[in-house]
């Protein structure tokens, strides 16, 4: 007897499915029917030793059954996984079939298929149910490592309590965990000697021991044939609860150090303990001159700038023994925001929006997962100061004074004929030249600069609509409502109501 979930987002194909295993596995038992897979998911947390086999549709809203096989994997690895997908889904198949589905049913299936599929999986609930012991801690041990398992009462099921245990980690980005497990089958033998358990998740292969059976010096270490390019860490605790949680993270911090340096450090525990409690600031002034390329910038020289930045890339990657991902990335964008701090006082206090790319740069430096992405990210953020630079040096000198006095005097009436007058020139030939380099009319810039400030004081909930027109060089509050919505697409009265509901 089989105890059944069925999850589809289509009810018909429940009821179908339903139906045609009560005629033909009368002794089945459906003990759950979900359109949606959050509540099945929790129905099979919750209901352990309701649930042999769940039979799930692999395209759904939310949640895609790829994902949900690999989540019930976690959470109840000895569940038999069965996929329904359409003809076209042959992608999805194959990653179901990854993570650990034993079969799939083509939509629309037929009944032959559907019998042979749950004698299938008949056998394997036999299988499992026959499994050793030393599978079940297997089983167990994943569980385990990512929190799923309610420890009272289990961990005497691997290692009592308290028991001397190393727990070591091998790491390859390029290995799945199919080839982690087939590492773990050839030295199955050799491990069992030594009363070890291991298991494979991701991209990373787990093995604990108890210290006593490790009699040679270095057995974890040489005993799976994990390749050059593997991470290989361990780390020594005894057999509770909270000291595991602490190793694995331990463990999986010292994971991110590496593939963030992108090289194996050979450190012993002491060392690592060093590293962990001394988390240095990062000093970018030694490895990128401030000053230095502050000239280089504003003077527009990208050719000096490659030379400082590939002298500055090489003195990083020298560094013997790494960074801390954390502090770099602190030191990398503390160096930005003073860069922007020096670009704010050459534009009168503001970061023009040319570049608003900025923004983006600094949250990829932020998320960046390795040395050589943060460095890069600091480049194009460089690279953008650089170009913004060289672009204003081609803007002549009485155009970016033309756009200063407007940005100071914006409150008062200006015209084309003052403002031509300010920098010395003809208006016609001003109006005409001021368009050709800002890309806009004169009055269209100083509206920008107007509507900009009058967004600043909208915040002023005392101050009237027709105050802050006035305030801003506006003699017309209708002109200003009817400009104020071409800029921002709402009149300031809706402005105003969506900042305060803020």
């Amino acid at each position: 007897m089989l105890k059944v979930v069925l999850i589809d987002d289509e009810q018909v194909v429940l009821q179908g499915m339903s139906h045609l295993l009560a005629e033909d596995f009368p002794d089945y038992e459906i003990t759950g029917s979900f359109t949606d897979p959050e509540p099945a998911i929790r129905f099979i947390e919750e209901n352990k030793g309701q649930v042999d086999v769940v039979v799930t549709d692999i395209k759904m809203p939310h949640i895609s059954g790829v994902t949900l096989i690999e989540r019930i994997r976690d959470i109840r690895p000895e569940i038999v996984m069965i996929a329904m997908s359409a003809y076209t889904d042959y992608e999805y198949i194959r990653q179901a079939m990854k993570n650990g589905a034993v079969d799939y049913l083509l939509k629309p299936c037929r009944r032959k298929e559907i019998l042979g599929i749950f004698e299938k999986a008949e056998q394997q609930k036999k299988e499992r149910e026959q499994e050793t012991e030393e599978k079940q801690k297997e089983r167990l041990f994943i569980k385990l490592l990512k929190g799923a398992e309610n420890w009272q009462d289990r961990d005497s099921r691997i290692f009592p309590e308290g028991t001397d245990c190393v727990c070591a980690m091998w790491s390859d980005k390029d290995k799945g965990r199919e080839e982690w497990e087939a590492a773990l089958e050839r030295r199955r033998a050799e491990l069992r000697k030594k009363n070890a358990v291991g298991t494979a998740e991701e991209h990373r292969l787990w093995i604990i021991a108890p210290f006593s059976e490790l009699q040679e010096e270095k057995f974890l270490k040489t005993c799976v044939d994990a390749g050059d390019f593997a991470i290989y860490l361990e780390r020594r605790f005894p057999w509770k609860q909270q000291e595991l949680r602490e190793t694995v993270q331990a463990l999986l911090e010292r994971e991110f150090y590496m593939d963030f340096n992108g090289r194996l450090f050979a450190w012993d525990e002491e060392e690592w303990q060093k590293k962990s409690s001394r988390a240095e600031e990062i000093n970018m002034e030694e490895y990128l001159p401030f000053s230095k390329i502050e000239m280089i910038l504003i003077r527009g020289r990208e050719d000096q700038l490659q030379l400082i930045l590939h002298e500055g890339r090489r003195r990083l990657l020298n560094r013997t023994d790494g960074f801390e991902p954390g502090m770099l990335k602190k030191g990398m964008i503390r160096f930005c925001c003073m860069m922007e701090e020096r670009v704010k006082t050459q534009e009168t206090g503001k970061v023009p929006e040319r570049l608003s790319e900025q923004e983006q740069i600094l949250s990829d430096l932020r998320n960046s997962r390795s040395l050589l992405q943060a460095w890069t990210n600091l480049e194009a953020y460089l690279q953008q100061i650089l170009s913004f630079f060289q672009e204003k040096a081609k803007v002549p000198s009485y155009v970016r004074l033309a756009s200063a006095y407007m940005e100071a005097n914006y409150m008062q009436e200006l015209s084309l004929q003052k403002v031509a007058e300010y920098v010395s020139l003809n208006p016609w030939y001003f109006s005409s030249q001021f368009k050709k380099y800002m890309g806009i009319p004169m009055g269209e810039y100083l509206n920008q600069v107007r509507i900009k400030a009058a967004v600043n004081l909208m915040e002023e909930r005392d101050l009237k609509i027709g105050e802050i027109a006035e305030l801003v060089g506006f003699k017309d509050s209708a002109y200003f409502g009817s400009v104020f919505k071409k800029f921002k697409k709402m009149s300031p009265k809706e402005y105003r109501m969506k900042i305060m509901n803020k």
